[in-house]
């Protein structure tokens, strides 16, 4: 562990997890404003590994609505989104 949040260590975080499931669809990357999320590295990261950035508004995470999901919170979106694999 690092004492500090840098961003390879969020990228090497995420990166298990891309290996581990191995997604086939474009995944949404949902994250706060800190700098490890905004940088170039962070971002060529998520195009490379075809996930797309989601970052809340600052001092907005209790109940954050996206435009991109049909204004539904990122918790009721995922629920929605595994609701939706049960079926497949």
């Amino acid at each position: 562990m690092k004492s500090q949040m840098t961003s390879d260590l969020a990228i090497d975080a995420l990166l298990m997890a891309v290996w581990r499931r191995k997604p086939k669809q474009e995944v949404m990357v949902h994250s706060d404003q800190r700098s490890q999320y905004s940088s170039s590295d962070w971002r060529s990261f998520l195009k490379a590994n075809n996930l797309v950035a989601s970052m809340s508004r600052r001092g907005n995470n209790v109940k954050r609505r996206h435009g991109f999901n049909n204004q539904l919170s990122p918790v009721e979106f995922e629920k929605r989104y595994a609701m939706s694999l049960q079926g497949v």
